[in-house]
């Protein structure tokens, strides 16, 4: 090699064979012995099984792009399917005043002009009806929302034992 300053040892040269006195030498010999026969093989076998997939259910995959439920018809249709009301009685004095508030289910909005509602007030016992009214949110009731609320006066008279339970339905 070029540039080396150490010299590799050189392999002595073969001598010439004539090609008609060939002779068989040991090394080949060897060779000859240790190549595998189709007798002395050996192999390796990995045996796969195929599992054959469960049927899936192409409607309980999520897939946004399907085309969502179609939004009911009029207004009182919409509030009825996606409002939830809670009511919470003010606590002071003989004030009949009530909170209201809304949960909005649905991905649309509902404006103020399509939240009415109508409550009403029956005694504990659930029998009767002590009070009624009407009211609408004065804001728009936003997609998926649980933040709107409203005041409104309803009649649950003080003689009424164990006070009112009030229910609220869309108007």
């Amino acid at each position: 090699m070029v540039g080396c300053s150490r010299g590799e040892p050189r392999a002595p040269a073969p001598a010439p064979q004539a090609a008609e006195t060939a002779v068989p030498t040991e090394t080949a010999a060897a060779v000859a012995e240790t190549t595998p026969t189709p007798e002395h093989l050996e192999t390796n076998v990995v045996e796969v099984q195929v599992v054959t997939p469960t049927p899936v259910d192409v409607g309980s995959i999520p897939n946004f792009d399907r085309p969502a439920d179609p939004t009911p018809a009029s207004p009182r249709e919409r509030r009825a399917r996606c409002l939830t009301y809670t009511v919470d009685r003010e606590t002071f004095g003989e004030s009949g005043r009530v909170k209201i508030r809304v949960k909005n289910s649905c991905g649309f909005s509902i404006p103020p002009e399509e939240s009415g509602f109508e409550i009403t007030a029956t005694p504990s016992n659930g029998l009767g009806l002590v009070g009624h009214a009407t009211g609408a949110f004065q804001t728009t009731i936003g997609p998926h929302s649980n933040n709107v609320e409203t005041y409104i006066d309803v009649d649950c008279p003080a003689d009424v034992h164990a006070g009112c339970k009030y229910f609220v339905e869309p108007q």
